[in-house]
């Protein structure tokens, strides 16, 4: 992702996007900005609409240089009943 966009999180907020992490009930009160990462994941609001979304976070502890601590962000898309 462009580094650009990594401050645009309220701008995609306010124009409809979902901040998956809140959405999921996680709290609002983590930083967000690490310099070298972005600790959120954003979704359209149809699309959160349309399809019910589960997400896991797989979360290495071990401390590396460069690196994020989530090893991954896994959304697994399925269609709401």
């Amino acid at each position: 992702m462009c580094l650009s966009l990594i401050h645009k999180e309220k701008d995609f907020l306010r124009i409809g996007f979902i901040d998956f992490g809140i959405e999921k009930g996680n709290p609002n009160t983590t930083p967000t900005h690490k310099n070298n990462r972005i600790d959120y994941a954003l979704i359209s609001e149809n699309s959160w609409a349309q399809y019910k979304y589960d997400i896991d976070i797989e979360i290495n502890d071990e401390p590396r240089k460069e690196f994020t601590d989530h090893s991954a962000i896994i959304l697994k898309k399925n269609k709401k009943k």
